[in-house]
């Protein structure tokens, strides 16, 4: 019984990685952050539209602060949910890098972060499984083998 109880463990093991990598080099777009800042109170405002529009106001008087443009619409059920009025800043004279040492020091930034590019597997694996459901199977198999033999 042991012996097949291991030998279930190594497949499982070698067939299902436990840990992934991260990529080494992650891609981003240059001259584009994304930054988090405390956002207003949604309870201060009439509705979703009132409030988005000063989820807006915020993030335009930041980016001009700095000389930076706003891409894109407010977040606003994340902020409403988090608090965080999170938004993406494009530069067109200054590196990722050079924005996001100049924006954290900022006392008001919550977060700064590259905008990283996600890409989506064409052809994904099971989640959690490498070798697919053949695994599962002779794993659920030797255990209904071993099982039936103590009886």
């Amino acid at each position: 019984m042991k012996k097949i109880l291991f030998f279930m463990l190594l497949i499982v093991l070698f067939s299902c990685p436990v840990f992934a990598g991260a990529p080494e080099n992650p891609e981003y777009a240059e001259n584009q952050v994304i930054v988090s800042i405390a956002a207003p109170a949604f309870d201060d405002y009439e509705d979703m539209a009132a409030y988005k529009q000063a989820l807006f106001e915020q993030s335009d008087a930041f980016a001009k602060k700095y000389g930076l443009e706003v891409g894109g619409e407010p977040l606003s059920e994340i902020a409403k949910s988090t608090g965080k009025n999170i938004f993406l800043l494009i530069s067109e004279n200054k590196s990722t890098e050079e924005l996001m040492e100049l924006l954290s020091s900022d006392p008001n930034v919550i977060d700064v972060e590259p905008n990283y590019a996600l890409h989506l597997d064409p052809d994904p694996e099971p989640i959690g499984c490498n070798a697919g459901y053949g695994s599962i199977l002779l794993l659920l198999y030797s255990l209904a083998l071993s099982t039936s033999k103590r009886k």
